[in-house]
């Protein structure tokens, strides 16, 4: 095969290595190139989707490919992340359209990367460079082939609310997908418009990614009980708790102000109250007042995300050491100082969304080996396989 590096780059090409080159990873990558789409307003819908799929194709990668110039780096993405039956295809690769032809709809990323780099005779080198140990239970193969294709869009039904969003979902022409194991996840194309059917507005269905669904696992309540989600974000496991623990009195806390006025909005769509409420920083201090008040706590505490990358591939080459250190002592701080809140024989349900070992069964072993807590079960929720994230979550019971 012949590979003009030096042919004219497609326009597509040149826009896309120019999203890239102006990145500077302060905010999430969409953001980013939703803000260039708005300011610039030369490319129409069709223009823009390909720019970005090639645009997060370059991220996806990670740190294959380290000796290639930027435009054959991006060529080599568009190879790999091809999809054979895109009129695109042609115009954008060139010359590179013959090796695209070559890659196999079913080879794993790694089969399509070593396949590219003995065509271009370079180095592949590795999408994930020295990188923490993973999760003992975690399919590294599944893990980086997810990195394929974007994560599918999910949405959690409500208790007693299918039949109706599955009619609402119909009538507007949404093609879902269901999970015989978990009849209240549907997994729906990325994109999919909701705003128009209404079962958002009517408090019938929440998005959420269905491993986040599936840590319902380790949420054990009873009807009465006092419970806290100690990092409650825009209040995903709290709705989730909810739903399924209706007779549970539930606080939220958070140190962003600004996401807890968002849990608020997303109660009250659901015709939902929240116990109490508090913007309060686990990382300086326990909660004044609420000694060993609650039945349980749920910790979904900050994490590297790992476990979500497939949907935010720039976070890969944002990963430094340093910061994952100081941020696993982090999460320790954390559950030292949000045990206090917790009753004796109360439960803790500990969550990240990361694949590895030292944000996850590492801090289970340390609060453990204390003596604090009993290990009751855990669960690394990968779901790379059906479109979905991969995220751990455990449950303990507080001793001392």
């Amino acid at each position: 095969m012949i590979f003009n590096h030096k042919e004219n780059a497609h326009p597509y090409l040149r826009e896309s290595l120019d999203l890239i080159s102006a990145y500077d990873g302060r905010t999430p990558l969409h953001h980013h190139v939703n803000k260039v789409f708005r300011e610039g307003r030369k490319y129409g819908s069709r223009d823009r989707k390909w720019i970005r799929h090639l645009t997060y194709s370059w991220f996806r990668l990670g740190f294959a490919f380290p000796a290639l110039e930027p435009l054959q780096r991006l060529r080599a993405a568009a190879v790999i992340f091809h999809k054979a039956d895109d009129a695109f295809n042609a115009r954008v690769l060139g010359s590179w359209i013959e090796l695209a032809d070559t890659i196999r709809p079913e080879w794993t990323l790694q089969e399509r990367v070593a396949r590219v780099a003995e065509a271009l005779n370079t180095d592949s080198g590795q999408l994930l460079v020295d990188f923490p140990e993973f999760s003992g239970t975690l399919d590294r193969q599944a893990y980086e082939n997810a990195f394929l294709t974007q994560p599918s869009l999910w949405i959690r039904v409500a208790h007693g609310k299918c039949d109706q969003v599955k009619e609402a979902l119909q009538e507007n022409q949404v093609v879902f997908t269901e999970v015989p194991e978990d009849p209240s996840a549907l997994k729906l194309m990325i994109g999919t418009d909701l705003e128009s059917t209404d079962i958002i507005a009517k408090g019938w269905a929440e998005v959420q990614d269905i491993s986040s669904q599936r840590t319902l696992k380790c949420m054990v309540a009873a009807e009465g009980q006092n419970w806290l989600d100690a990092c409650a974000a825009s209040g995903g496991k709290s709705l989730l708790l909810a739903d399924r623990f209706p007779g549970v009195r539930i606080s939220v806390s958070d140190v962003r102000s600004v996401m807890l006025e968002r849990l608020d909005e997303r109660f009250s769509r659901n015709k939902l109250a929240v116990a109490n409420r508090f913007v309060h920083d686990f990382t300086q201090s326990s909660l004044p007042g609420y000694d060993a008040f609650f039945d349980g706590i749920i910790a979904d505490v900050p994490c590297t995300g790992s476990g979500t990358w497939a949907r935010t591939p720039e976070r890969i080459k944002a990963f430094t050491r340093p910061e994952f250190e100081e941020l696993v002592q982090r999460q320790s701080i954390m559950l030292q100082n949000i045990k206090p809140s917790l009753r004796l024989g109360g439960e803790l349900v500990y969550i990240t969304c990361s694949v590895f070992k030292a944000e996850n069964e590492q801090q289970i072993e340390a609060l453990c080996a204390s003596r604090q807590f009993e290990h009751i079960e855990s669960h690394l929720l990968q779901a790379s396989a059906v479109g979905g994230d991969t995220l751990f979550c455990a449950r303990l019971r507080r001793l001392i």
